[in-house]
């Protein structure tokens, strides 16, 4: 599983940056929902057991990314009359090299952050870019870094903030 996991998360990111290489939207829409379609099979993989309410997730999870928001980003671009040409605001090779050099410092910071054994294999952590520090722990939330993955610090001790 694992492997599945690790392989999805993988294609995510490379989708990624094949949208940050894109010149054209139509091109950007086929990326990005080549890629929700993938993060849509995540959650067959990340539980241990599919019932009917996982799959109905996964459905619509994939109907909607994958088929639904690009048919009508298409139709608006026509309606619209929007040029399909995109003009970057910094260029595209500096976009993929800040696309890539953003990915390996997440890989980099994810090996050495305290994650729970089940986690530590996988690219979970780096490919989730909303994990914000400041909510790993707070005394009207405990427990919230739990659901992140991550290992934390006993909310009765004082301790030292990672971050200022």
């Amino acid at each position: 599983m694992n492997n599945y996991l690790n392989l999805l998360i993988g294609l995510a990111m490379g989708l990624n940056l094949i949208a940050l290489g894109s010149s054209r939207l139509p091109s950007l829409i086929r990326a990005v929902s080549a890629q929700g379609m993938v993060l849509g099979l995540m959650p067959l993989l990340l539980e241990q057991q599919a019932d009917w309410q996982v799959l109905l997730v996964v459905v619509a999870t994939m109907v909607g990314k994958g088929f639904v928001i690009p048919w009508l980003l298409r139709r608006a671009m026509r309606a619209a009359n929007i040029e399909r040409e995109l003009d970057p605001l910094i260029g595209f090779v500096p976009s993929l090299l800040l696309g890539a050099g953003g990915t390996i410092a997440a890989v980099a910071l994810a090996r050495s952050l305290p994650l729970l054994a089940e986690h530590a294999g996988t690219l979970l952590v780096p490919g989730g870019a909303r994990l914000r520090p400041d909510r790993l722990h707070s005394p009207d939330r405990p427990g919230e870094g739990d659901r992140a993955g991550l290992r934390l610090p006993d909310p009765g001790k004082r301790h030292l903030p990672i971050w200022p």
